[in-house]
């Protein structure tokens, strides 16, 4: 009997990020980056400085994935301001909270895991 392998659909480039963030439950649209993004975003986050000895991150390595976000986020459901959907708001990715495109972005960026051949290597 022929089992069906199973695949990931490459021109599916979207992907739905459902968070709750004060018992509302929002979902955030995002379409895959591009090669450039990124390459921009990993040159982002390999940003350090020494202080004192010692490496700590840049200020620009602790906002690149919020940095991200802001490029690749889509679409945004569950969030409304004063009473005006978030949507309809020119600026609308700069009223969404630090801490939520951080999250979100946290879950994007662990989505990709070893395969069982891979683990224990």
């Amino acid at each position: 009997m022929d089992e069906k392998k199973q695949t990931v659909d490459l021109s599916d480039t979207k992907t739905e990020i459902r968070l709750t963030y004060k018992e509302i439950k929002t979902i955030h649209f995002l379409r895959e980056p591009t090669t450039d993004e990124w390459l921009d975003y990993r040159r982002r986050t390999s940003r350090f400085q020494f202080k004192r000895g010692r490496a700590e991150a840049t200020d620009e390595a602790t906002k690149a994935p919020m940095w991200l976000y802001n490029k690749i986020c889509e679409r945004v459901d569950g969030f409304s301001m004063n009473g005006t959907g978030l949507m309809e708001l020119p600026d609308w990715k700069d009223k969404i909270p630090p801490q939520i495109k951080e999250a979100v972005m946290n879950i994007y960026l662990s989505q990709v895991e070893p395969g069982e051949e891979a683990e224990g290597n």
